[in-house]
């Protein structure tokens, strides 16, 4: 039987508000393809994605930094879209860089060098 987050069924965020658990994701550096994929309008946003799958068949993401699985707690409307709390049930970290975006680009944490201070 499918469920309703099923990769294949076709079904995006809509279909959380129909199950218990969620997992979100910390992506790793080289994940930038599947950043902008969640980032578009699509019908199947894990089409092509490596997936395995954690606490109650919900779909994870493999080779991210890291990955939760949460229980949904509390549902809160938002406009067209709904807000919802999770708990932390079960949780992975990697040893892999995380995806970092700002100022419209995908990039990475470096230490920022402070005025007056010579870099050797």
């Amino acid at each position: 039987m499918k469920t309703a987050s099923s990769p294949d069924d076709g079904q995006t965020v809509e279909s959380h508000a129909f199950r218990a658990m969620l997992g979100r994701f910390v992506l790793a550096q080289n994940q930038g393809a599947i950043a902008l994929q969640f980032a578009k309008p699509a019908s199947d946003k894990f089409r092509d994605i490596p997936l395995e799958y954690g606490i109650d068949d919900i779909p994870l993401i493999i080779g991210t930094t890291a990955r939760l699985e949460c229980m949904v707690e509390q549902r809160y409307p938002g406009g067209d879209h709904e807000l919802l709390i999770g708990r932390v049930v079960r949780a992975h970290s990697f040893d892999l860089k995380p995806l970092v975006y700002g100022q419209g680009q995908f990039g990475d944490f470096s230490i920022a060098k402070s005025e007056g201070t010579s870099a050797t």
